[in-house]
C-alpha cells in the first residue's frame, strides 16, 4: 500500500488503530523507499477524523490505513487514500521480507563500496576473472603494473589478452592455479599468485594477485628483524676487546679486514681466548650487522637432533615433529651470520649436508622435499687441529677447504701478557657490579699472574680473578691469595676452597679447560725465577712425574729441600727417582693433570 502511495505523493500519513500490535517502524520503512512516512494513531472513530485532519494540516499528500471509514473521509476532504487491503499478518510478514532485502542490498553494496576502496588503496595488482574468463575488476596498481587501461581490459576474454598483451600474458600464465611464482613483467620482477574462487552453479572465477618481488624480500627481512630482536644477535663488537699487546693487535686488524667480506672465516685458539667474542664482532662490523646472529655449539646438541635443528624438518618427519615444521637454524640466520662454534665435533653425516649448504646456498628440511635458499654467511670455531682431524678420518677434507677460506688464529693469553692488567681490571669491576668488594691489584700480584702458563686463557683469569675478589680480605697478602687460588686451580677439580663464581655463556660453546691441556706445539714457556708452579709437558704419568721432580731438585739445590717441600722423605725422593725415572705417586703428590698440588707443594 505505501509502495502504491508513493504515485500521489512523497510524504505518507500512515493512519492506524493505536491498540493494533506492531513490528515495524514507519521512518525504517520510509528510508527504504525513499518516502516521508509518518504515523498516525487513533483510538475511535472521533479519534479517526482529528488524525486525518492533522495529517492535512502537516502536508500529507496521500493517506494509507486499513479502516474504510478513514478512506471515506480523506475522499470527502480531498486527499487521495490508498486502503490496505491484507491481513494485518501479511502485512507485517511482507513488511519484514522488504526490511531483510533492503538490509541485505544495503550491506552488499556497503561491502561493494569498501571493496572497491580496498582495491583502489591496494599496493598489489589484483585481477579478477569472471564466470566466462571475461576480466571483471582491474584496479589501478594492476593497470600501472600491465602498462594498460582498465578499459582495454575489463569484459574481454583472459585468454584474448593474454595473445594480444605480453605483459597480461606474462600475468596470466597458463592460468592454472599458483602461489608465489616469480615472473618478469616489463622488466621487473614480480611475484604472482592465482586462486580460483567458486561462484555457485560449479562455475568458477580466478583472482590473480602480482606483487613486486623488493616487497616479499622486505617483508621477509622484517621477519628476521623480529627474530633478531629475540635474541638471535651479536653481543659483543671491536671495541669490547681489551688490546694491549702486539700479538692481539695484529689479529684484531686482521679480523677487520674479514669483516669487510662475506667469506667464511675459520677462527682457532685455544679454550678460553675468546673465538665467540670474535664471530660476534666480525658479524658486528659486517653489512650483515642488522641481521640475525645465530650461534650454535655442535658439541652441546646430540647428534640426533643436531641435523634436524641445522636444517630444520617439515611436519611429519618424526615422531614428536611439531605440526606446520620449523625452521632451521640457516632458516633463522637468513640474511645474517651462522656461528658453528666446535664445528671439528660434528659427525661425519652432518659434515656432508653442511657441505652441500655451503656449496649450493639452500637448504633442504628433513623430511621434506622444497628447496629453501638461504643468504648466510658462516663463521666456524674450534681449538682443535683440524687438519689433524682431517688426516684421522674424522673431519671431511673438502668441508675443511670450505670452512678455512679465511683463518684467525687467536693467540693465548701466555702470548699477549701486556693484556693482563687490563683484562684484570675489567673481571675485577665485574666482581664489584656483583657485589664483591672492590680490588685493585699491585705489581706483586700481576708479576704473579704474568708467571702462570694459563691453559684455560681468558677464561680462566676471570675465574680467578672473580674468586679472589671474593675471597681477599684487607691486609691480606694478595699475592700469596693468588698463588693458592691458582695451585687449586691448576690441581684441578675438587680441591679449591672457594668454588669459582660462574656466568653462563661467558664464552658460550667452550668447555673450561684445566691445566693439563695439550700444549702448543711451541711448548709451555719456562717458569719465572721464584715461580710457584711447574709447567709440564703431557705425557706418560711417570714421565711427568719424573720432570717435576728433576725440576724441583735443580731449582731447589737438594733432595732433602725437594723433600720438604713434597712432605715427604729424602729416601723416597731418591727411591722414586731411581726406580721410576723420577716418579713419584705418593699421597697428595700429583693430581694426573701434571701439575702438584699439597699442603706446601707449591710453596716456598
Amino acid at each position: 500500500a505505501v509502495h502504491a502511495a508513493r504515485a500521489h505523493g512523497s510524504r505518507i500519513a500512515l493512519v492506524d488503530h493505536e491498540a493494533e500490535p506492531r513490528s515495524y517502524l514507519p521512518e525504517r520503512i520510509g528510508e527504504m523507499l525513499g518516502v516521508e512516512l509518518r504515523l498516525y494513531l487513533f483510538r475511535n472513530e472521533f479519534g479517526l477524523r482529528r488524525q486525518v485532519l492533522r495529517a492535512i494540516r502537516q502536508g500529507a499528500q496521500v493517506l494509507v490505513t486499513a479502516a474504510g471509514s478513514g478512506i471515506r473521509l480523506a475522499q470527502q476532504l480531498g486527499l487521495p487514500a490508498v486502503p490496505v487491503t491484507a491481513t494485518r499478518p501479511a502485512v507485517e510478514a511482507a513488511v519484514r521480507r522488504v526490511i531483510d532485502a533492503v538490509s541485505r542490498a544495503r550491506r552488499a553494496e556497503a561491502e561493494s563500496r569498501l571493496a572497491r576502496a580496498v582495491l583502489a588503496r591496494s599496493r598489489d595488482g589484483v585481477v579478477i576473472l569472471g564466470r566466462r574468463g571475461e576480466v571483471t575488476v582491474c584496479n589501478a596498481a594492476a593497470e600501472a603494473i600491465l602498462g594498460l587501461p582498465a578499459e582495454e581490459l575489463l569484459d574481454r576474454p583472459a585468454r584474448e589478452l593474454a595473445a594480444r598483451y605480453p605483459a597480461f600474458a606474462a600475468l596470466y600464465g597458463d592460468g592454472a592455479e599458483t602461489v608465489g611464482e616469480p615472473v618478469r613483467i616489463r622488466e621487473r620482477e614480480w611475484v604472482v599468485s592465482r586462486m580460483p574462487v567458486h561462484l555457485g552453479d560449479g562455475v568458477t572465477g580466478l583472482v590473480i594477485t602480482c606483487q613486486p618481488a623488493a616487497q616479499i624480500v622486505d617483508i621477509e627481512q622484517k621477519i628476521r628483524r623480529q627474530l633478531h630482536s629475540r635474541g638471535l644477535t651479536a653481543r659483543y663488537n671491536f671495541d669490547d676487546l681489551i688490546v694491549r699487546s702486539p700479538a692481539l693487535a695484529a689479529t684484531r686488524e686482521t679480523a677487520l679486514r674479514y669483516a669487510a667480506t662475506d667469506l667464511t672465516v675459520l677462527i682457532t685458539g685455544e679454550t678460553g681466548t675468546g673465538k665467540e667474542l670474535f664471530a660476534h664482532a666480525i658479524h658486528q662490523a659486517s653489512r650483515r650487522a642488522k641481521g640475525p646472529f645465530v650461534a650454535v655449539n655442535c658439541a652441546a646438541i646430540p647428534e640426533s637432533l643436531l641435523e634436524s635443528e641445522l636444517f630444520g624438518y617439515d611436519e611429519g618427519a618424526f615422531t614428536g615433529a611439531r605440526k606446520g615444521g620449523k625452521p632451521g637454524l640457516f632458516e633463522l640466520a637468513h640474511g645474517g651470520t651462522l656461528f658453528l662454534d666446535e664445528v671439528a665435533e660434528l659427525p661425519l653425516s652432518v659434515q656432508a649436508r653442511l657441505l652441500r649448504v655451503l656449496q649450493s646456498g639452500e637448504v633442504r628440511r628433513v623430511g621434506g622435499d622444497r628447496v629453501i635458499p638461504v643468504d648466510v654467511r658462516v663463521l666456524a670455531a674450534t681449538n682443535r687441529p683440524l687438519q689433524q682431524a682431517v688426516q684421522e678420518g674424522r673431519f671431511r677434507e673438502d668441508l675443511y677447504f670450505r670452512l678455512s677460506v679465511l683463518t684467525l688464529v687467536i693467540p693465548p693469553l701466555r702470548e699477549r701478557l701486556e693484556d693482563i692488567p687490563h683484562l684484570a681490571a675489567r673481571f675485577l669491576a665485574e666482581a664489584a657490579r656483583a657485589g664483591a668488594p672492590r680490588h685493585h691489584l699491585g705489581e706483586a700480584e700481576l708479576a704473579v699472574l704474568r708467571s702462570y702458563p694459563w691453559p684455560g686463557n681468558v677464561r680462566q683469569l676471570r675465574n680467578v680473578l672473580l674468586r679472589y675478589a671474593v675471597l681477599a680480605t684487607p691486609g691480606e697478602d694478595g699475592a700469596a691469595l693468588l698463588r693458592r687460588l691458582l695451585a687449586e686451580e691448576a690441581a684441578g677439580p675438587g680441591v679449591s676452597s672457594a668454588p669459582a663464581p660462574q656466568k653462563a655463556g661467558a664464552v658460550a660453546g667452550e668447555p673450561p679447560l684445566a691445566v693439563g691441556a695439550p700444549a702448543p706445539p711451541a711448548g709451555p714457556p719456562a717458569p719465572p725465577a721464584g715461580a710457584d708452579w711447574i709447567p709440564v709437558r703431557i705425557g706418560p704419568l711417570d714421565e711427568m712425574i719424573g720432570e717435576i721432580l728433576r725440576t724441583l731438585e735443580a731449582r731447589e739445590g737438594d733432595r732433602s729441600r725437594v723433600a720438604r717441600i713434597l712432605g715427604i722423605s729424602r729416601t723416597t725422593v731418591w727411591r722414586r727417582l731411581r726406580e721410576h725415572r723420577g716418579v713419584v705417586q705418593d699421597r697428595g703428590v700429583l693430581q694426573g693433570r701434571g701439575v702438584l698440588q699439597d699442603r706446601g707443594v707449591l710453596q716456598n
